[in-house]
């Protein structure tokens, strides 16, 4: 008998712990400071709206923290809510452009269900080769990040797959700007817009599939940690991750630094208090280091950032 309330003890334990590990919901309808928001989540991804000045946000969620950016039709800036402890309201801040936020943001959702996802639904696969109205565009796929080329200006995108909607931020030697492309049922093409810098995308980008995979990506390849603490050539930096989300802090003019993983490259942005700019990082094969590079701005990363786990 003692031994089986042992059991039972043990299982329940067990069975708390792995809940706790569980992805939590934030979809719903929320009540805001700035109007009421609707919030869709996949795995680590949220996008939402909300009805002040065609407001939407795009953030990731790790804990119960969301980070992200918003944007309206008059602005843009970075904001942060902290979920309670059964995720049906947040404490936030906002901020303008890229500045630390700092000005109230607060939520309590009315409407929408908030337990845990236990299970992601499979992501479609939309790597291939594709024609578009600019060119040949090959893309990849992790999980839910997509990069990609295409042979116009150097071009390159990078975007995160919600459901058949691929949003993100396309690169090219002489200019910049967002894009969204909408797959069809089968994923062997796309219907999409652009826009120069922070616009809203107005412009057609259309694809068709000529080769590769389009079927659901049942399973994606087992990610590697990145995560510890690094001796970095701009000091100390300790890293986090999510998924292929990874965010950290270095001990150098407030720094901080977001960005994805896509195999052994992390690439994204770096903030201080003085400068921003791009970075890229390449992980050796047991990812206790990483040769880097960095730039200000919207430059090609050029300049050596390199690091070592301690």
């Amino acid at each position: 008998m003692k031994l089986t309330t042992k059991m039972i003890t043990l299982l329940a334990i067990w069975s708390i712990s792995i809940l706790g590990l569980q992805a939590q919901n934030v979809a719903g309808v929320y009540q805001t400071d700035f109007n009421e928001m609707t919030l869709q989540q996949n795995g680590s991804s949220v996008t939402g709206t909300y009805k002040h000045a065609n407001g939407r946000i795009e953030g990731s969620l790790s804990g119960n923290t969301l980070t992200g950016w918003w944007y309206q039709s008059n602005a843009k800036g970075r904001f942060v809510y902290v979920f309670n402890s059964d995720f049906s309201a947040f404490t936030g801040k906002w901020s303008y452009n890229d500045a630390e936020p700092s000005s109230g943001w607060n939520g309590k959702r009315t409407s929408g269900f908030g337990g845990s996802v236990a299970q992601t639904p499979p992501v479609q696969s939309v790597a291939g080769i594709y024609t578009t109205d600019f060119n040949e565009m090959t893309l990849q796929q992790n999980g839910t990040s997509v990069t990609g080329t295409y042979k116009h200006a150097n071009g390159r995108i990078e975007g995160t797959l919600n459901g058949n909607t691929l949003t993100g931020w396309w690169y090219q030697s002489n200019a910049k700007g967002r894009f969204i492309y909408v797959f069809n049922s089968d994923f062997s093409a796309f219907s999409g817009k652009w826009s120069y810098n922070d616009a809203e995308p107005v412009n057609a980008w259309n694809g068709k599939k000529t080769s590769g995979f389009g079927g659901s990506v049942t399973q994606a390849p087992p990610m590697p940690s990145v995560a510890g603490i690094y001796d970095t050539d701009f000091n100390e930096m300790t890293l986090q991750q999510n998924g292929t989300s990874v965010t950290g802090t270095y001990k150098h003019a407030n720094g901080r630094i977001e960005g994805t993983l896509n195999g052994k490259t992390l690439t994204g942005w770096w903030y201080q208090s003085n400068a921003k700019g791009r970075f890229v990082y390449v992980f050796n094969s047991d990812n206790s280091g990483f040769t880097g590079k960095w730039s200000y701005n919207d430059a090609e990363p050029v300049n050596a950032w390199n690091g070592k786990k301690k």
